[in-house]
């Protein structure tokens, strides 16, 4: 029997794991995600670090624009007024490069702070930026820059926005623009009408608003601003619309130093080689007569002439130097006159700029006149712009007394001229002043000038000036003056 032998085949076994490949490239995968999570975090970190360093450049901008805002700064000498912060605002200037004081607080970086200053031209404000820049941990620059405007004020006077508005003759001439002149008569149709001379025959109508000449009427002789009504200025009929702007003033007189000394007369002779004479009695200084052609009206009435102001020497005069008293309300006799409007900018329209004035025509009335009056329409630049401007420089123009046609005054700076002078607060000619300041020319003026006032002297005599005004010393006008005509 043969016997069959079995083998039991064992049962195989697999065996289950991880080659090294795989599990270098797993690793290699995990490696690559924690590097990314890594540079996550990285700029987190830095944009975190950015965004606090911004925020204290911000801080310190603001630090630094409300330091100026406020007038923390103490300069000497201590302000003569209390409040007054004119010293403190005229040395405000460019800091560029200063490294900025953290006062304790930590930081890891440094700051730097530049601040520039910017002063338009003819404003009264400053323009301020500051800058601050710092290197953060890349290396990499970053700046913070805040701007600002810084008026020449004490901020105690930002309390007086929240105060009612009070409305007086001053500021509101009768509840309208404060431009419009006091006489104008106000229509009740939101408009003002006005006669530049109430004798003649031209009269502006303004808007109350905004004080804009809405339109120049013809009216009849006779009439006066106070008598004239919607009525009687109608666009189309009698008046043509316009958009134009006023320059207004007064000229004034102190002819000290073209007086001659009689003892207890002076007389004056205000054209050189004229016929007309006034005589001034020393002791009342008063006009007491006038001539022409040598002869002689009757004495006039004492008492009714204005005193000749401020009083003078007649000795002295001569060599008499004019101080500030001597433009502060001078009433000297008055000389004929007009002013050219002198706008040198732009397309000149038509009909073009006008000026009137109630300057005297004779001796007679020259001598109870001691200022003149003149009003200006001046038409903006053509083609119109966005703002309606104009620039240049109005002058006065010399005339002559009716009494004699032939000899008009002359302007210089010698015995027998008469110098113009304008009244500002400019310390030069060359120093920059806003228009409403009476510069020595104007410069894209877009609105109304009133109270641009002009001073005649005699030629030889130099233009009086004056300061600051002072209360605590009874000083309460700058009576400054400069040389106008000519400018030096």
């Amino acid at each position: 029997m043969v016997q069959v032998q079995r083998r039991m085949r064992r049962p195989s076994i697999r065996i289950l794991g991880v080659s090294l490949i795989e599990a270098l490239v797993a690793m290699a995968v995990m490696a690559f995600g924690m590097l990314a999570v890594m540079g996550v975090q990285t700029t987190l970190r830095l944009n975190g670090d950015i965004s606090k360093q911004r925020s204290e450049a911000t801080r310190i901008a603001e630090r630094e624009l409300e330091r100026l805002r406020s007038f923390k700064d103490v300069l000497p000498p201590a302000p003569a007024v209390p409040g007054d912060t004119s010293l403190y605002w005229s040395q405000v200037a460019q800091v560029l490069g200063q490294e900025v004081d953290l006062e304790g607080a930590a930081s890891n970086t440094t700051y730097v702070m530049n601040r520039r200053v910017f002063t338009p031209a003819g404003s009264s404000q400053k323009a301020i930026l500051v800058e601050i820049t710092w290197q953060d941990s890349t290396g990499n620059t970053q700046t913070v820059a805040l701007g600002d405007t810084l008026a020449g004020a004490a901020p105690v006077l930002s309390g007086l926005v929240s105060m009612p508005a009070v409305r007086t003759s001053a500021s509101q001439n009768r509840n309208r623009h404060p431009t419009i002149p006091p006489r104008a008569h106000d229509m009740g149709n939101g408009e003002s009408v006005f006669k530049p001379l109430e004798g003649g025959t031209v009269a502006w109508t303004f808007n109350n608003t905004t004080g804009v000449i809405t339109s120049v009427c013809v009216v009849t002789v006779g009439t006066t601003s106070a008598t004239l009504n919607s009525g009687d200025v109608v666009v189309g009929v009698n008046c043509t619309a316009t958009n134009a702007q006023l320059l207004s003033g007064f000229v004034r007189f102190n002819l000290r130093g073209d007086t001659v000394n009689l003892g207890t007369t002076s007389t004056l002779t205000p054209m050189a080689g004229g016929s007309v004479l006034f005589t001034i009695n020393n002791a009342s200084q008063r006009v007491v007569s006038y001539c022409v052609d040598v002869a002689c009206s009757p004495p006039l009435t004492p008492g009714t002439n204005p005193v000749i102001s401020p009083p003078f020497d007649a000795v002295n005069d001569g060599t008499y130097s004019l101080v500030a008293l001597d433009s502060e309300d001078p009433r000297w006799p008055s000389l004929p006159l007009t002013i050219a409007a002198g706008v040198t900018s732009g397309n000149r329209p038509t009909p073009s700029d006008a000026c009137f004035s109630n300057a005297p025509l004779n001796a007679a009335t020259a001598i109870g006149r001691t200022a003149v009056e003149y009003f200006c329409i001046i038409y903006p630049e053509t083609p119109e712009k966005p703002k309606k401007i104009w620039s240049g420089m109005p002058t006065v123009v010399r005339d002559a007394y009716l009494d004699d046609p032939t000899h008009p005054w002359a302007i210089g700076s010698t015995a027998g001229t008469y110098r113009v002078c304008r009244y500002t607060t400019a310390a030069s000619n060359a120093a920059v002043t806003a228009n409403t300041n009476h510069p020595l020319a104007y410069t894209n003026v877009s609105g109304n000038l009133i109270n641009q006032n002009f001073l005649i002297i005699a030629g030889q005599k130099s233009c009086p000036t004056d300061g600051a005004v002072n209360p605590a010393a009874g000083d309460f006008v700058n009576s400054n003056t400069l040389p106008h005509q000519p400018s030096s």
